[in-house]
């Protein structure tokens, strides 16, 4: 398979994975529109299944076993990186330190893909904001925010994608995703933004997408 510089170094970046893991990502990254630009736009159809934080270190060991096993097979692992329950609010749930030690957790659980919520401002963990008042980390744009985000996915070197969270506009999606890309974010996964919109209105929304992916 002929893969692209920029494909080539994000491959560079899974070393310790085996030979399928990494032709399979390969895969993907050199797939559809936004083949070999490193970027992504997936439409999910995914069961999920939440828990209570009483069961979050069990889930830690599922997800070690079920990796295990997948990329035994050759197979990537996306995870859905979610934080819910214990000392986080409702509110903080998509909090900039919230979401930043999500993506950090599954990238250090090994996943080859890590989802998050795009990042709110805001920090939410009392903990914590003496360590971001410290080091200035900016906050104001989601693309400062982002750029955060992959920061604390080993410094960029994970495939980092964001949702695309409540139904709105296509002005409000392409702005996000305008902001996303500019954060160095890997891309998005859209849902109920594509599916709840006719074929035609959904095609064409996904096409202005990829078109700022691929930096038109």
């Amino acid at each position: 398979m002929n893969v692209t510089p920029r494909v080539k170094e994000i491959l560079s970046w899974y070393e310790s994975e085996n030979p399928g893991v990494k032709t399979n990502l390969a895969r993907l990254l050199m797939h559809g529109r936004l083949a070999g630009t490193g970027k992504l736009v997936i439409l999910p159809v995914d069961q999920g299944f939440e828990h209570g934080p009483a069961h979050c270190f069990d889930m830690q060991e599922e997800l070690r076993e079920i990796s295990r096993e997948a990329k035994a097979a050759g197979l990537m692992t996306v995870v859905w990186s979610y934080p819910r329950g214990g000392n986080v609010s409702k509110a903080g749930e998509s909090a900039l330190d919230i979401t930043a030690y999500a993506a950090h957790m599954a990238a250090l659980m090994g996943a080859t893909i890590i989802k998050v919520k795009p990042p709110k401002p805001g920090v939410d963990l009392e903990a914590a904001k003496a360590t971001y008042e410290k080091a200035k980390i900016p906050q104001d744009t989601l693309s400062q925010r982002v750029g955060h985000i992959m920061q604390a996915a080993f410094n960029g070197k994970r495939v980092v994608v964001f949702s695309g969270g409540e139904a709105k506009g296509d002005d409000a999606i392409i702005d996000e995703v305008k902001s996303i890309n500019g954060g160095g974010g890997f891309g998005s996964i859209m849902g109920r933004n594509a599916f709840q919109r006719s074929r035609a209105d959904a095609l064409a929304l996904l096409d202005k997408v990829v078109g700022v992916y691929k930096g038109k």
